[in-house]
């Protein structure tokens, strides 16, 4: 999103809010375009809402749930919410989360039968290599059961495992059609009619079992003595996400749960860039012997780790209402990027939006309550305590 583009939408934000809130307003009333005029200009020539995006998302950068980084956007946040004039700043506990956790430093390097250096990062929650480990590689295809890993019992020890459990290669797709259209009636009709679930789909009871057996899988390859898995960036059906890009999933490699100490990834887990993954496989199709250096640094900071949202309010004016028009975004991401757009650019905008209205003095009806959720990445657990 362009700095003008986000302008505007933070301006929209600040705008919408006082359209339901403004308290010399009734349903019936004409806008009130002074106000209106007085949040363009603010937001337009006195903005700060890059300053307050780079503060998070360069200054802090990956929050991932429970981390350090996340305890200092939360203390950030509440600092910048104080000093943009809101009431009763608070965190809200939703509860304890599980295991803090960070990446320090991680690096991969093929060393047979080229040298290079290849991306990679650890995996969230994943515990640490014994240092830089020099091993083999040996490519293990994707298993769903037990009886289909049978094969590799005894051939895995101290060797690093590209595991792949993508269905194929990733696939380009052509742009050979507009990538937006006008739908029209009967298209419309169409939609609107009850969905048909597709009889291969899998069942929440198939999922379930999937993902108990993800874990599973893990611990097989541990008890087998592998010094540290590889998987390609994205890992999804068709194959990952793009290129070079690093798309480090929230939680995912070994089940749903590896934040709870119950369900510790059981061994070093490395998530490498598509075509450094795909250089690699490649190699061992042929024939070729690959030998990789691996070292994924990373530490638990804490356990039984508290969960809170921060919550901050702009108060009604009038004591007759008591509804509450709610601005929201989640202030966690995942662990291998800055979380600009996923969510700190949401977090920006509504801090900016408020920002506005209190700096022209508008006194809303209604309180204006700003939430930044955490746990998102997780499955919405801040949003859904």
């Amino acid at each position: 999103m362009t700095v003008s583009a986000r302008i505007r939408l933070m301006i929209a934000v600040a705008v919408a809010a006082v359209t339901a809130t403004l308290a010399a307003q009734s349903v019936s009333d004409a806008p009130d375009l002074d106000v209106y005029g007085r949040i363009r200009e603010e937001g337009l020539k006195r903005s700060q809402v890059m300053a307050i995006a780079s503060e998070l998302i360069d200054g802090i950068g990956p929050r991932l749930t429970g981390s350090p980084n996340l305890a200092r956007a939360v203390a950030w946040s509440q600092g910048r919410l104080r000093r943009i004039g809101l009431s009763d700043v608070r965190p809200d506990s939703w509860g304890v989360f599980g295991v803090g956790w960070r990446q320090r430093n991680a690096w991969l390097r093929m060393v047979e039968p080229d040298m290079a250096p290849f991306i990679v990062h650890a995996a969230p929650w994943s515990p640490a290599t014994r240092g830089p480990v020099t091993a083999d590689v040996i490519a293990v295809r994707g298993f769903k059961s037990e009886l289909e890993f049978e094969t590799h019992r005894g051939k895995l020890r101290d060797k690093i495992v590209l595991l792949g459990r993508a269905v194929g290669l990733p696939e380009a797709f052509p742009i050979d059609k507009p990538l937006s259209d006008r739908l029209d009636e009967v298209r419309l009709a169409e939609l609107a009619k009850p969905e048909t679930v597709a009889t291969n789909e899998p069942n929440a009871e198939q999922m379930f079992e999937g993902i108990e057996f993800l874990e599973r899988s893990c611990r097989l390859l541990a008890a087998e003595g592998v010094r540290a898995v590889l998987i390609p960036s994205g890992n999804n059906t068709r194959g990952g996400a793009s290129g070079g890009t690093i798309y480090v999933d929230n939680n995912a490699v070994c089940g749903l749960r590896s934040y709870e100490e119950a369900h510790a990834i059981p061994l070093p887990f490395g998530i490498v860039s598509i075509e450094h993954y795909g250089r690699m496989k490649r190699l061992l199709d042929q024939g070729v012997h690959v030998r990789v250096e691996l070292n994924l640094d990373t530490e638990v900071t804490g356990k039984n780790v508290e969960a809170v949202n921060v919550l901050a309010d702009l108060p009604g004016a009038d004591p007759a209402r008591h509804e509450i028009v709610m601005a929201m975004a989640h202030l966690d991401s995942w662990a291998s990027g800055t979380g600009a757009t996923d969510d700190g650019a949401g977090v920006a905008i509504i801090m900016e939006a408020m920002r506005i209205l209190r700096a022209i003095e508008v006194r809303p009806r209604r309180t204006i309550r700003l939430a930044l959720f955490t746990g998102e990445e997780q499955g919405a657990l801040g949003s859904l305590s």
